[in-house]
């Protein structure tokens, strides 16, 4: 009886295997290089981006003619029903099934890759992408993918994701994974990003992201003459929402924050202790010489 279960098993796990490898083969349209396919360049950078030179070559020589499958491929969104048929196949054949199992997500992953190494030159696909962002919450890991594709481009990135941030519309969790995703180092943003501060600015009265806004500002260091005042403002105003995130962002700016000075002074006689120490540590930056004044 136990040896009918297995083969029953067996033929289900190949069976099964088989048909969600035909469903997620790439497409034939799918570009190639030098008579390979796309996903078999990304598989090569994927497994080792150190020595991954040939396959970023590759890619980059398919260029935007990339794109379509690239967007395709990273929202993929899991079936609700795919994780329990994982397990129970995983279960049978290890983690060696996986390929077979979740092959949408694989290629998700190969097409973060894949924007990793176009980085702005992927930038017309943001229209494509922002189509494809969706609300619900069966669709986070993909949501979550493409911000990571908006990552990669750099400022022409920043707009869809502040986008998302300031559209009260969209569930809180979403805009506030976008506001971490705008201050990844992955953005790699320059000045011509200061466009972003009044905006994130605007959100330090919003309750569903306030703190991280904040701490945007400070990550981001952004044209420090808008941005510190502005930083100053939140701490000093009695009802923030966010004045610990505000001190600790204004001690990123060092010694152009110096006219901070005055009101993280103030703040070392908070009555919250996550003003207190973000006020010391910023003033540690910014003018030691109060803190030894003071006995701090």
């Amino acid at each position: 009886m136990r040896v009918t279960r297995k083969r029953v098993a067996l033929a289900l796990l190949i069976a099964g295997a088989a048909l969600l490898l035909w469903a997620f083969l790439p497409s034939k349209d799918e570009p190639r290089y030098e008579g390979r396919k796309l996903s078999e360049w990304l598989a090569d950078y994927d497994a080792n981006p150190r020595t991954g030179t040939a396959a970023t070559f590759a890619v980059r020589q398919i260029g935007t003619n990339a794109l379509p499958c690239l967007v395709d491929w990273i929202s993929y969104r899991i079936p609700a029903r795919t994780p329990k048929f994982r397990s129970i196949l995983m279960r049978i054949g290890g983690k060696r099934i996986l390929p077979y199992v979740e092959p949408g997500v694989i290629r998700s992953t190969l097409a973060q890759r894949g924007f990793e190494i176009l980085g702005p030159e992927a930038a017309p696909a943001i229209p494509a992408l922002t189509n494809r962002l969706n609300w619900e919450w069966s669709s986070i890991g993909a949501t979550e993918s493409i911000f990571i594709a908006f990552n990669y481009m750099g400022n022409t990135g920043l707009a869809p994701l502040i986008s998302v941030a300031t559209n009260e519309a969209v569930p809180e969790v979403l805009r506030r994974m976008a506001l971490v995703r705008i201050r990844s180092p992955l953005m790699n943003v320059d000045t011509n990003a200061n466009w972003v501060v009044p905006l994130l600015g605007g959100l330090l009265k919003d309750p569903a992201a306030a703190d991280q806004a904040a701490a945007d500002l400070g990550d981001l260091r952004l044209d420090a003459p808008v941005t510190v005042p502005i930083l100053i403002a939140c701490l000093q105003d009695k009802g923030a929402l966010c004045p610990a995130n505000a001190a600790e962002s204004l001690g990123h700016f060092g010694k152009d924050a110096a006219s901070a000075t005055p009101a993280l002074a103030e703040a070392l006689g908070s009555n919250d202790f996550y003003v207190r120490r973000a006020a010391t540590n910023a003033l540690e930056i910014i003018a030691p010489e109060v803190l030894k004044k003071d006995g701090h």
